[in-house]
């Protein structure tokens, strides 16, 4: 009798085991398939395009793999006009940033680039109006933040200015030669005087000003700055010397 009762009870314990794991299977399975269910995305190279985003969280964790796979590239527009993400956290595992990867994200507020990016296409937050900093992984070999703003690791080139950056004033650094294409988005609403030395000889080939009105540039007379602005009658004023 109390064998059977021992059988009994070890045959219950062995029951109560395999419901648990297959519960951890079902929950795992279900964990996998709401992150298909969220991204769109293609194989690349043996890792994972993300081409759009499908769901509606504030906070978004893009995973480090799906199906398996290093999600490596974020793809133009992939979260297009998802107003409601305030933060998103990015992968170690990811290597490029395309162009406009978050455009419209309008409550984006803030981002850390990981450390093994290393392609980032034309301002990927290009209408964030509520970005206020980026910022980069200390060990990423390729770009680096200062006050916020995105630039090339040897700080030669500025990428993204955050559209809602608290402040007034902005002397670009003299290390910078080249202003990128959409480096200063749709409207730096806070923005009033851009402050540019003759360091700086590569510019857009338009406008870089959605609100040109808003602005001022302090530049160097005779500068490649100073030409950029009358040939795109930007407001200005001119300098002795600006650093």
């Amino acid at each position: 009798m109390i064998g059977k009762i021992k059988k009994h009870k070890l045959l219950l314990y062995i029951i109560l085991i395999l419901i648990s794991l297959l519960a951890t299977f079902i929950s795992i399975s279900c964990i996998q398939n709401k992150t298909k269910t969220l991204f769109r995305y293609e194989i690349i190279n043996n890792g994972i395009k993300i081409t759009e985003y499908f769901g509606n969280e504030e906070s978004v964790v893009i995973p480090d793999k799906i199906d398996g796979k290093p999600v490596t590239v974020i793809g133009d527009n992939a979260f297009y006009q998802h107003t409601q993400i305030t933060s998103v956290v990015l992968p170690e595992s990811l290597t490029v940033i395309e162009g406009a990867a978050f455009y419209r994200c309008y409550s984006l507020t803030d981002v850390i680039i990981p450390k093994n990016v290393s392609n980032i296409g034309a301002n990927p937050f290009f209408r964030c109006s509520s970005l206020k900093k980026i910022l980069v992984d200390p060990n990423n070999q390729y770009f680096m933040a200062k006050d916020g703003v995105l630039f090339n690791k040897n700080q030669t080139t500025i990428i993204a200015y955050p559209e809602n950056k608290e402040s007034e004033n902005y002397t670009i650094p003299t290390s910078v030669k080249k202003i990128e294409k959409d480096a200063f988005g749709y409207h730096c609403k806070h923005l009033k005087y851009l402050v540019i030395a003759s360091n700086v000889t590569e510019f857009p080939n338009y406008n870089m000003f959605v609100y040109p009105d808003d602005i001022t540039l302090i530049v160097e007379e005779g500068s490649a700055a100073h030409h950029y602005a009358v040939e795109n009658k930007l407001n200005y004023e001119i300098v002795q010397s600006v650093g």
